[in-house]
């Protein structure tokens, strides 16, 4: 699990440790304060991938508190974190019941 104020500066570098625990079937996700960067397609990309740079999603999810709307594996979170809790529910299931399928490209519903 990651936690950033703004994940601009370090994205390039958390992202490749990233995509190593997805690769050994860990949940992997990000925190984020500020998500005025997510109006830059380059850092869209670097999340839910399916660019020419970025082919593979970076990240399980990332939870942003700035964010209005779900896009991809990018999800806004309240105060009460209640998507983050389903997605926990969901990845731990995964994990315990189904692991050798729970790579980057695994997505909670």
């Amino acid at each position: 699990m990651q936690a950033k104020t703004s994940i601009r500066d370090r994205v390039t570098r958390d992202r490749e440790p990233s995509i190593h625990a997805m690769q050994s079937f860990f949940w992997s996700v990000v925190f984020v304060l500020d998500g005025d960067f997510l109006r830059l397609p380059k850092f869209v990309s670097m999340i839910n991938g399916g660019s020419e740079e970025f082919r593979e999603n970076g990240w399980h999810g990332m939870y942003v508190l700035s964010a209005k709307q779900t896009n991809g594996r990018i999800y806004p979170l309240t105060m009460d974190f209640e998507v983050f809790k389903s997605h926990a529910l969901q990845a731990a299931e995964q994990w315990q019941k189904r692991r050798q399928w729970f790579d980057g490209k695994w997505m909670a519903m």
